[in-house]
């Protein structure tokens, strides 16, 4: 059950006196409430007990020793496995202008239930991890003060959700920041991949992005079915001893990729497939009538193929966070392509 609009009240936790979201990893059998620190700092120092508890007062009992980032203001509380139906939250790290987002918590003004806000995201300021809103039902939520606002008194520790359509992917949770920095209607969130790089040098549980160009390249559907041996076909005068020695590449290629993450290099053959596309057009202008290729022209397409990848790949490393590829390991995810069907060397590779 993925989490959506519907069934985001079976994760909502209210945590001493914010609020939390709940995180239940199936791969790793495990369960944490995601908080923010300051909701339990008093309870952590003073070596009282911290409650964690829903709308319906069932209690969660902590495994351990809290796991928290101070300087981020974030908080992980393992709890008991719950072997039941829990919705699994999506990652999102990409936050644009007008995206909608919604958070759910519990409110400081002498209420005990829940409620949610939702609005759209006007300016996202990482250097101070806050994100202006267009409020929505936010209206009347606000408490206007000559720096701040109280809407997150409570809030704080909620998770900030982007919505689409029915799907909610979880870009972060609320914190709190210095009055001065605060501007009105504004809401401070620690970013998703500071929490999902803590898990990960933590060894804590497995997440993922929600990433729209892994997406997109995984619902791209290859009409032409030719690997790359059959490709290099229209090259007649090709040697097979090029031939063997290009599948060569494609099998190291294949094994060397292993070591990155799947998603990411989806990703990274998203944005090459589509600008080797444009490449691809260009070039068959280029040839006779006849479409014959050379043994130079396969050649010159390769370097073509890896100059205009590595071109994207570096235009698009720090918002991707992808590694610093080599020319050789770019050329293998050409090879991959073309191997699997999408890139080739003759108009058949050519998707409208």
């Amino acid at each position: 059950m993925i989490l959506d609009i519907n069934n985001l009240n079976k994760i909502i936790v209210k945590v001493d006196g914010g609020s939390g979201i709940l995180l239940k990893f199936e791969s790793d059998k495990k369960c944490y409430i995601l908080t923010a620190y300051h909701n339990i700092e008093g309870s952590i120092e003073n070596d009282e007990k911290i409650e964690l508890l829903d709308d319906i007062n069932n209690f969660y009992s902590i495994v351990g020793n809290p796991y928290f980032d101070k300087d981020n203001d974030f908080a992980l509380l393992e709890i008991e496995y719950m072997n039941k139906d829990i919705p699994l939250i999506k990652c999102d790290k990409n936050i644009l202008p007008d995206d909608k987002i919604i958070f759910m918590g519990y409110p400081d003004k002498g209420e005990e239930k829940r409620k949610d806000l939702s609005g759209k995201v006007n300016e996202w300021n990482r250097t101070k991890t806050a994100i202006k809103i267009i409020e929505e039902n936010i209206q009347g939520s606000f408490v206007e003060k000559e720096y701040t606002n109280e809407v997150i008194v409570g809030f704080s520790g909620s998770g900030v959700f982007k919505k689409d359509g029915q799907e909610l992917s979880l870009i972060g949770i609320l914190k709190s920041l210095p009055e001065e920095d605060f501007d009105y209607k504004e809401i401070s969130c620690v970013p998703i991949e500071e929490i999902l790089k803590f898990i990960q040098n933590k060894n804590l549980a497995e997440i993922y992005f929600s990433n729209p160009s892994a997406e997109a390249f995984d619902n791209i559907k290859p009409t032409d079915n030719r690997n790359l041996k059959d490709k290099l076909k229209v090259c007649t005068t090709l040697r097979s001893a090029k031939v063997k020695q290009y599948i060569r590449a494609v099998s190291l290629g294949k094994s060397e990729l292993l070591q990155y993450d799947e998603r990411q290099i989806s990703s990274v053959k998203n944005f090459v497939f589509e600008k080797c596309q444009d490449e691809l057009m260009s070039f068959m202008d280029t040839l006779p009538n006849d479409n014959e290729l050379t043994n130079q022209d396969i050649k010159d397409l390769l370097e073509r193929y890896t100059a205009r990848a590595r071109e994207i790949i570096d235009d698009k490393r720090n918002e991707n966070n992808y590694p610093n590829f080599s020319n050789d390991t770019i050329e293998k995810i050409i090879l991959d392509l073309i191997d699997t069907c999408y890139l080739s060397f003759d108009e058949e590779g050519i998707y409208e």
